[in-house]
């Protein structure tokens, strides 16, 4: 074994987990001090682990990952762990990140805030011009849009 392969072996590997899209491939780009790994705001990006070398470890930037048995939907929406696109129920989804984060998504698309969450998504629709057949609001384009802007950061619930 050569002496190269030898002190390769012996580095200390850090594996760097976590859930999708909170900034993995990131940190490790922080790290190395280059854009070691690419990167994206799409949840699962990263699909397969990659091998960053700096000077005294390896890093191992993995896939996200989610916890067996969570199921809390909401809460991957809010985060991000999961892409807005495969969301099933966007609808319900907007509406809970309304209640749970009150006027924050009213104020961004400047809408009036209303207790019936549904009629809002509405006005959303209507304010993008997402229509469909029959003249009627599209509001399962505005809550994935709504999912988007939440996930992408363009939404905040910061003051």
């Amino acid at each position: 074994m050569t002496a190269s392969r030898l002190k390769l072996e012996s580095k200390v590997r850090v594996g760097v987990l976590g859930y999708p899209n909170v900034g993995k491939s990131s940190l490790i780009n922080a790290l190395k001090g280059k854009g070691a790994t690419k990167t994206s705001s799409v949840s699962g990006f990263t699909k397969h682990i990659q091998k960053v070398r700096t000077s005294k470890i390896i890093l191992l930037d993995t896939p996200g990952v989610i916890p067996y048995k969570e199921h809390d939907r909401l809460k991957h929406n809010i985060i991000g762990t999961l892409d807005h696109n495969k969301e099933k129920n966007p609808d319900i989804v907007a509406v809970n990140l309304m209640e749970t984060f009150p006027g924050v998504i009213e104020k961004y698309y400047n809408v009036y805030v209303s207790d019936d969450k549904e009629k809002t998504l509405r006005n959303i629709a209507i304010k993008r011009n997402m229509i469909i057949k029959g003249s009627k609001p599209d509001i399962k384009r505005a809550a994935k849009t709504i999912l988007n802007d939440w996930q992408t950061g363009k939404i905040t619930n910061k003051k």
